[in-house]
């Protein structure tokens, strides 16, 4: 489960995406709240669904630039964070890691996931 105190302290537009726009929170992010040992995040990746973009993307400031895979990079009082408008399934498939860290706050939905069946 979730560090919701953690998620409390994220920076405010990760909390609004992921409130009001049923964003998923991924990766070193998602391992942060995941994980009571790591202490810090160096980054937010998160992925807002393709049906609520239209309306997430009003939150991506102007100042925004954009990034590896046609998202946002936005820093916001030093912390980077990455937006992008995609599938979770489309996300989950083309992630290069064995393991795939995800945290869905509106759902309060966590979970490492891990690449490959064991026989």
């Amino acid at each position: 489960m979730f560090n919701y105190e953690k998620f409390s302290n994220a920076p405010i537009i990760v909390r609004n995406l992921c409130t009001n726009y049923s964003s998923y929170i991924i990766g070193g992010a998602a391992k942060y709240l995941l994980d009571d040992n790591c202490e810090r995040c160096k980054d937010w990746d998160i992925v807002v669904p393709l049906h609520q973009w239209h309306l997430a993307q009003r939150l991506i400031p102007k100042s925004a630039y954009h990034n590896t895979f046609g998202g946002s990079k936005i820093i916001d009082h030093g912390n980077y964070i990455d937006v992008w408008a995609a599938d979770i399934g489309f996300v989950m498939e083309n992630n290069p890691s064995n393991e795939f860290y995800i945290v869905h706050p509106s759902s309060k939905f966590s979970g490492i996931l891990n690449r490959g069946l064991k026989k």
